[in-house]
């Protein structure tokens, strides 16, 4: 949604600076200047969507457990993520890890094969 919400606004903006420039016959400086306030105006009023967004559109988390309470309480010792980063780490399944690796060592590839050819 938000790969296609940029193209469209990039997409409109080309469309208005050229109909600025040719029809409205707008010298350049003035034309960006409207484009850039526009484009930021339009950020702002997405910032303030974002904000007014309720509690109700985020994921229910299931209850952490405390580790050491929980090994006390029924004597099994209970493994649980170690640290604070590993903690904040979602759950994946182990088949899913793949996948995610996968398409990062591509997208990185992409990235480093579109740095390297010429414009």
């Amino acid at each position: 949604m938000g790969a296609a919400g940029t193209a469209f606004g990039m997409g409109l903006c080309g469309w208005l600076l050229e109909f600025l420039l040719k029809t409205s016959q707008w010298d350049k400086l003035r034309a960006y200047r409207v484009i850039f306030w526009m484009y930021a105006g339009f950020g702002l009023v997405i910032f303030g969507m974002v904000l007014c967004l309720s509690k109700a559109c985020e994921i229910e988390r299931p209850p952490q457990v405390d580790i050491e309470s929980a090994s006390v309480e029924s004597g099994k010792k209970v493994e649980g993520k170690k640290n604070f980063f590993m903690a904040s780490l979602p759950s994946f399944s182990r088949q899913s890890k793949f996948v995610v690796i996968k398409l990062c060592l591509l997208f990185a590839l992409e990235s480093f094969g579109s740095n390297m050819a010429p414009l």
